[in-house]
């Protein structure tokens, strides 16, 4: 009590030297019903306890726990155009009231009339009524409200609701994966492996790698965090090598242009700067490997511009060259090349 009393008599004088007696009773009612005291002394004290290298850090942990959960603010979307220059998007956006100030959700992208449920922007006032002041991490009663709302449309609320759900995983410092975990309550909801591509936009006809796109895809057995790590550091260190290699040429979008004439020539670089970095294929990452025609050529006959291999003997020599990483190596729909049988036999 004569602690609370010193606190409340500091707090007051603080305010304002010549402070009157009601602006004194008006501080004193303020930080009693606010119950600033007694959580500033229990924060204390919990701070004696653990004793924490980070003082404040600790402080803004734990008293974070007495602020109130963020709440929605506003519901807003916006047309935008489709990657064929169409207003064919709406794009849908949540704002909270986070502690004392607004913050801008995530957003979430819709089909403007590709349902059988055409969509108007109108549709968000109704969504915005129902759901402002609603916390945001209350998945469960947001949708409940999403529902029962009539003549919005069903994919309108979709992403309303998942525009949500990103936002409050962001505010938590949670993954995707782990906050529907969460609310599910299953813990059977595996990862996905995260990928990245390294290379692409491969020409796609004779005479020419035929490789749309060069991907490492992370490791069933780091979690996502761990693979996210890996990859990034492979990415980082190829386009340090690639750098070296390929000098100051760069393409319109700012990558490094790498030209290769065989595919193992982009995988060399690879493993080359995975190996600096002491990560291993198949223990580390893998390999998807995208290609875009059935005939896959890599070498092409001086004067004549057509190519000698074909898919069937190439992808053999691949994998045979690698039969150590043989399990790092994945194609994405060997259904559509016609050599794939010959591929099996030649392995």
């Amino acid at each position: 009590n004569e602690y609370k009393s010193y606190l409340s008599v500091m707090s007051v004088a603080s305010i304002r030297k010549e402070a009157t007696v009601s602006e004194q009773e008006k501080a004193v009612e303020y930080l009693t019903s606010h119950k600033i005291g007694e959580t500033l002394q229990l924060s204390i004290n919990k701070l004696y306890l653990a004793q924490p290298p980070s003082v404040y850090g600790f402080l803004c942990d734990y008293l974070e726990a007495f602020s109130e959960k963020p709440t929605i603010n506003l519901v807003s979307g916006f047309v935008v155009l489709s990657q064929h220059s169409s207003t064919e998007r709406i794009r849908i956006k949540v704002t909270c009231n986070v502690r004392n100030h607004t913050e801008e959700g995530e957003q979430v992208t819709v089909g403007y009339n590709s349902s059988d449920e055409p969509m108007s922007l109108d549709d968000l006032k109704a969504v915005n009524d129902a759901l402002i002041g609603l916390c945001v991490f209350e998945q469960e009663a947001i949708d409940t409200q999403l529902e029962k709302l009539e003549g919005v449309p069903r994919c309108m609320k979709l992403a309303v609701s998942m525009a949500v759900f990103k936002t409050a995983t962001r505010l938590l410092n949670m993954t995707l994966v782990d906050r529907l975990r969460t609310l599910l309550e299953k813990e059977s909801i595996s990862s996905p492996l995260p990928s990245v591509s390294i290379f692409k936009n491969g020409k796609a006809h004779q005479g020419k790698v035929n490789i749309g796109e060069v991907v490492i895809v992370g490791s069933p057995q780091r979690g996502y965090s761990k693979n996210m790590e890996n990859l990034r550091a492979i990415f980082n260190k190829v386009e340090e090598n690639i750098g070296k290699k390929a000098g100051p040429q760069k393409s319109s979008s700012g990558c490094y242009v790498f030209a290769a004439d065989r595919l193992e020539a982009m995988l060399d670089v690879i493993k080359e700067s995975a190996h600096e970095l002491e990560l291993i294929p198949e223990q580390d990452f893998s390999f998807l490997i995208d290609i875009r025609a059935n005939n896959f050529y890599t070498e092409v006959l001086p004067g004549t511009g057509s190519a000698k291999k074909q898919v069937g003997l190439d992808i053999s020599s691949l994998y045979i060259t690698n039969m150590q990483y043989i399990a790092a190596f994945h194609v994405m729909s060997p259904s559509s090349i016609l050599s794939y049988t010959c591929v099996c036999v030649c392995v």
